[in-house]
């Protein structure tokens, strides 16, 4: 009977042994668990931030596009106002020997002198090309 009752002071001193382990294994898995349970938490607090401030961005982009559309409008107004205040210029077309013909209406005569001719002089391309050196080969 005292072997017996060995047997099952040891058997119970295993199981005591065996749920103390036990116990400190739970422990480790509860603080596992919290610590998972915090970084879920800041995990979604991070990404509802996220979401805020893409929400602030995006509105924020609306607000700009809508001001360069504004201030595209006001520069096409601006540069239609310019161009409606600066008419274009007239070009006259005047025909050639304009000068002569007011001397003639105004009865001024010419500033040649008599005796000098403006007559056209010819000179054939090949006096010309005979003068002049032969050029190097390119």
């Amino acid at each position: 009977m005292q072997a017996e009752i060995a047997a099952l002071r040891e058997t119970l001193s295993e199981v005591e042994h065996q749920l103390r382990r036990d116990a400190e294994e739970a422990v480790r898995i509860r603080a596992d668990t919290a610590e998972a349970r915090q970084a879920v938490e800041e995990a979604l607090r991070a990404a509802e931030d996220g979401a805020v401030k893409v929400r602030a961005l995006e509105a924020e982009i609306a607000a700009l596009e809508s001001a360069l559309r504004t201030a595209r409008q006001v520069g096409r107004a601006a540069l239609d106002a310019m161009a409606a205040s600066q008419p274009a210029p007239v070009v006259l077309k005047i025909p050639d020997g304009w000068w002569q013909m007011i001397r003639r209406l105004l009865g001024l005569r010419s500033r040649r002198r008599p005796g000098l001719s403006r007559a056209a002089v010819s000179v054939s391309p090949a006096s010309l090309g005979e003068s002049l050196p032969a050029r190097a080969a390119r």
